[in-house]
């Protein structure tokens, strides 16, 4: 037999196990009944469990209840150091547990197979980071699409999920009907605390130790070959050291890009590190919360990450690398408007002239116009993430 056909049946028999497990302990709560509620939450990346702990800050005052996480292998050491911060709230948990609870609910931070869970189980579904239109190829929106959003009998596999503006809600109720009433408007955590510190913007320059002279230039990748740094990398820290007299650099490079292997990766992570030595540029660590050299930010060299959106709502010049292909964005998301609105990056020109050209033609206007999408009603994420999850427990 084929060893691929082998491992489908495994796992489908290992998923009718659970269930069996799951329904048998949902059976028993009628004679048993449990004191606690559990919540189980489901993140696959670093960016997932710090998305995830910000949600349990806000719901872990909700009454006698348990709170469990769900991660992938690569991110266990990562989650279990920011668990030492909640260990009396929420408590690491392995997979084939995870799948045998009867959970009173489960959010996800990501699609992180979400049908292998009891389908009598309540499901949350919210982006970690704010929307940025990406694509399946010809199977739509990653986030609220088809392929991801669906099972096999085309039944939503989500209770509820989270979405940041009634601008997508829109679009992507048109586009997938399942999800009529089911996508509730709440905003951003993330954009709220960015708008926030914006704020405060000097005194965040300061702790960064930036003077107010300084100009900064903050490059921000996603990761995957359609990103900046796998397209670009090794020509753009070339160009780097000719405006370090200029700018302050700071790199913000998504995380996976240190998993995966890619055209130059060796080369351009020792770049880096000499770069930082000798202080012509720094990685962010993606440990840090990436808020702070946002709002330090002149200037954003980005691609086609939700960074660009997030710098976007701070209303300053964005530059932008060329997307690779015509359908990596959906044309309607906001990426796309600010993307036709600003300047673009081309590696045969001076980066020192482009970033100029940037700051010279920024369309002020425009920019804001669009950007007033983006969240709506900034400031209440909190309060509206915190009343849905509550029509749940």
């Amino acid at each position: 037999m084929n060893p691929l056909k082998i491992m489908e049946a495994m796992k489908l028999a290992l998923v009718k196990l659970c269930r069996l497990i799951v329904s048998l302990r949902f059976n028993a709560k009628g004679f048993f009944p449990r004191k606690n509620k559990s919540v189980l939450l489901v993140g696959t990346s670093e960016v997932t469990v710090d998305f995830l702990l910000s949600i349990n800050e806000i719901i872990n005052d909700f009454g006698d209840m348990k709170f469990f996480l769900l991660v992938s292998k690569a991110t266990q050491k990562f989650a279990q150091a920011k668990l030492t911060k909640h260990q009396e709230k929420v408590t690491l948990i392995s997979r084939f547990r995870a799948l045998c609870s009867p959970w009173d609910l489960i959010i996800l931070a990501d699609h992180s197979n979400t049908a292998w869970f009891h389908p009598g189980i309540a499901k949350i579904y919210s982006t970690h980071g704010i929307e940025s239109g990406k694509t399946l190829g010809l199977n739509g929106n990653y986030n609220y699409g088809h392929h991801n959003t669906l099972d096999h009998q085309g039944n939503l596999l989500y209770d509820l999920m989270f979405i940041e503006n009634s601008y997508y809600r829109d679009i992507f109720t048109q586009d997938n009907l399942a999800l009529k009433d089911k996508l509730a408007v709440v905003g951003n955590l993330r954009a709220d605390e960015l708008i926030r510190l914006n704020q405060e913007r000097e005194a965040v320059r300061q702790q960064l130790g930036l003077q107010k002279k300084d100009r900064v230039l903050l490059i921000c990748s996603t990761w995957g070959p359609d990103s900046l740094i796998q397209r670009f990398g090794t020509t753009l820290l070339k160009e780097i050291s000719n405006i370090s007299e200029t700018y302050k650099v700071y790199l913000l490079i998504h995380p996976l890009n240190d998993r995966v292997e890619f055209s130059g990766r060796s080369t351009i992570l020792e770049c880096l590190d000499v770069y930082e030595r000798n202080g012509i540029a720094r990685r962010v660590d993606p440990k840090e919360s990436p808020l702070p050299y946002l709002v330090a930010a002149d200037i954003v060299l980005s691609d086609h990450g939700s960074l660009s959106l997030y710098y976007a709502l701070l209303e300053r010049p964005l530059l932008f690398v060329p997307f690779a292909t015509e359908d990596l964005i959906i044309k309607e998301s906001l990426i796309w408007k600010f993307y036709e609105l600003q300047e673009r990056y081309y590696p045969n020109l001076s980066l020192g002239d482009q970033l100029d050209c940037a700051m010279k033609n920024f369309p002020a206007e425009q920019h804001k116009k669009t950007a007033k999408l983006l969240i709506d009603e900034p400031g209440h994420a909190k309060q509206r993430i915190r009343a849905e999850i509550a029509k749940f427990l």
